[in-house]
């Protein structure tokens, strides 16, 4: 696949995901990682911390907890 193609993808994979978070009532204020990690462990739930960081290519260790805004 060439290198544009890959970019045309990634572009309109990044529009979809945008709308998608912007219009649709069932995602309320999640940001995309957020929504991203719930809808893996709503699909596959349990799954041990690794396990979801490497599904979603994230690093478990940069991941903090939620402020709890006091």
């Amino acid at each position: 696949m060439s290198r544009d193609s890959l970019r045309t993808i990634e572009k309109e994979i990044a529009l979809l995901v945008r709308l998608t978070t912007a219009y649709s009532p069932r995602f309320g204020n999640l940001d995309r990682s957020e929504y991203l990690l719930l809808s893996e462990l709503d699909s596959e739930s349990p799954l041990a911390i690794n396990t979801l960081a490497d599904k979603l290519m994230m690093n478990p260790l940069d991941c903090k907890p939620a402020s709890s805004g006091s």
